[in-house]
C-alpha cells in the first residue's frame, strides 16, 4: 500500500506572524514531548564539562 503524503492548506484572514505563531503552539502542543526531549539533549551536549 502507498503512504498518502500529508498535504497541509491553511486559510488565515490573521497576519501572516499571528498564523505562524499559532500553528508552531499547535505542532509543539502535538509533540511537546518529543520537543521537550530534543531540547534537553541539545542543552546536556552544549552544556560546558566543568561546572
Amino acid at each position: 500500500m502507498k503512504v498518502q503524503k500529508i498535504n497541509y492548506r491553511i486559510h488565515d484572514s490573521n497576519d501572516k506572524n499571528e498564523l505562524c505563531d499559532h500553528i508552531l503552539k499547535v505542532f509543539l502542543e502535538v509533540n511537546k514531548e518529543k520537543a521537550e526531549k530534543a531540547i534537553k539533549a541539545y542543552t546536556e551536549k552544549i552544556k560546558p564539562k566543568n561546572t
